[in-house]
């Protein structure tokens, strides 16, 4: 029933019918509050709303669930850049990173906050690395 749920939530995300989405993402995790993709997506959903708290929120419990779960920790990185938490956000894309070493966008997010921090060295160090893993 929850895969069946999460398909058509995943559906009405494509479609752009974000509040039928997210009860959706909502019906799956009240039969299985752990489920992580409705929980990823749920937060994509509130991150494009900009409920970047509540976005943060289900990111890190993705997190928390699943370690390994590298898009997780990358959404919360980028969510927590715009909560103007940047040294949090940089943990978790060396989270990202640490499961996934050439994950492009954690590394792309990564070096744009170091950036923004004044880190221009390092920060133009990994830009040069995203440019040699995908010109």
């Amino acid at each position: 029933m929850s895969d069946e749920l999460l398909q058509d939530a995943q559906r009405a995300y494509q479609e752009g019918r974000h509040a039928d989405a997210a009860r959706l993402f909502q019906d799956v995790l009240g039969t299985n509050p752990a489920h992580i993709p409705a929980l990823y997506g749920l937060g994509v959903i509130h991150f494009q709303g900009s409920q970047f708290g509540q976005a943060e929120n289900l990111f890190g419990e993705t997190e928390r669930l699943d370690p390994l779960f590298a898009d997780g920790a990358c959404m919360r990185g980028v969510t927590l850049v715009r909560l103007g938490r940047p040294d949090d956000a940089l943990a978790a894309f060396d989270r990202a990173l640490a499961v996934r070493p050439d994950f492009i966008e954690a590394l792309s997010n990564h070096a744009t906050t170091l950036l923004e921090l004044g880190r221009y060295r390092e920060g133009l160090e990994e830009l040069d690395r995203v440019l040699l893993l995908d010109p």
